[in-house]
């Protein structure tokens, strides 16, 4: 099932039709999703996001850590981080400075064992493959030490893909969800918000247009 041309809305996927729900049920009734998919489709197609719990192996949150306290130690050239853009080689990081709220890690799974097996987790994926209607790809991960204090904004403006709005995110908390704790923040609904035209037609940000 795929968006009508007519939607008028670029970034649109099968979810955000007037038949979704319809569609969620035929999947539903004739096996091919199961009743707790069906619920948390729905809930996705109303308000764009839903939250489930995985089962996983206790102290992955301190192997997470143990693996980024190690990367401050060594600081090796092949990892980034940063704060906004452009990201900066971790190499030339000075931890006592630069090891503070906001920071992110790009792409730990790529020397972190426990990233790599969250980055992969299969329900995570099989969910992800459900929402888009084709088969997902993990294509980034961000790591935060402490809450990324950024205000309301859209990714699929930032992170391009081959089909425009085709992307989502799966947040991981590695602790108790906590106002202190610098939780996710989401507008329920605001997937059906219309993009933001930089030009007629381009609605990805694009920091070397005129």
């Amino acid at each position: 099932m795929s968006v009508s041309q007519n939607s008028g809305n670029a970034g649109l996927i099968w979810l955000d039709e007037d038949a979704a729900e319809q569609e969620i049920l035929a999947r539903s009734t004739g096996g091919v999703i199961t009743p707790d998919e069906a619920s948390n489709l729905a809930k996705f197609s109303r308000d764009g996001y839903f939250t489930i719990q995985i089962e996983l192996p206790r102290g992955d949150a301190d192997a997470v850590d143990a693996d980024v306290d190690r990367l401050w130690a060594e600081r090796p050239a092949n990892i980034v981080y940063g704060y906004d853009s452009p990201p900066k080689r971790l190499s030339v990081a000075e931890p006592s400075h630069d090891r503070k709220p906001r920071y992110r890690i790009v792409d730990l799974q790529a020397v972190s064992e426990v990233a790599l097996r969250l980055y992969l987790e299969p329900t995570l994926h099989r969910y992800a493959s459900l929402i888009l209607g084709e088969t997902a790809v993990a294509t980034q991960s961000l790591y935060f030490e402490f809450g990324s204090q950024q205000v309301l904004h859209r990714d699929s403006t930032v992170v391009p893909t081959p089909e425009f709005g085709h992307l989502m995110a799966a947040w991981i908390a590695l602790e108790a969800i906590a106002d202190e704790a610098g939780p996710l923040m989401y507008v329920p609904g605001s997937q059906r918000f219309p993009f933001y035209e930089f030009a007629p037609g381009r609605c990805v940000y694009d920091p070397t247009a005129d």
